[in-house]
């Protein structure tokens, strides 16, 4: 698993000290990659290059799990060309299952309370616990 920022950042890395090849080639046949908090923030020119390469690499061919808090459809805006994001948005959309978590962070589940134990989940609609 690869948090997004980071992985866009070790790409650019290789890119600087020639590996990107190498870099991209892994990538590309790793069983399964998982990019995890995609769209959080923009990308620059390079990275959208990065993300297009690695969707168009994996195509049919691995599987790819993208976790975001956006909408694929919102994922073109924080991309740098419009065109690349949106073939590889394409990509990953016309062979995916999407699954949509909605309701309270699951982190506030895992949230200690004062006694060291995870807290108890709450309704918030009805401000009691679940």
């Amino acid at each position: 698993m690869a948090a997004a920022d980071k992985l866009f950042k070790r790409l650019k890395a290789a890119r600087l000290d020639n590996t990107l090849d190498y870099e991209m080639r892994r990538l590309a046949t790793v069983e399964l990659l998982i990019i995890d908090d995609l769209a959080l923030q923009p990308l620059d020119a390079a990275s959208t290059t990065d993300f297009y390469e690695l969707c168009v690499e994996r195509h049919q061919k691995a599987a790819t799990i993208v976790t975001s808090n956006r909408t694929p459809d919102e994922w073109l805006a924080t991309m740098a060309d419009p065109l690349l994001a949106q073939s590889a948005v394409d990509r990953l959309v016309s062979t995916a299952y999407e699954l949509i978590i909605e309701g309270p962070s699951y982190r506030q589940r895992q949230k200690p309370s004062v006694n060291g134990h995870p807290s108890a989940p709450v309704d918030y609609e009805k401000g009691n616990p679940a």
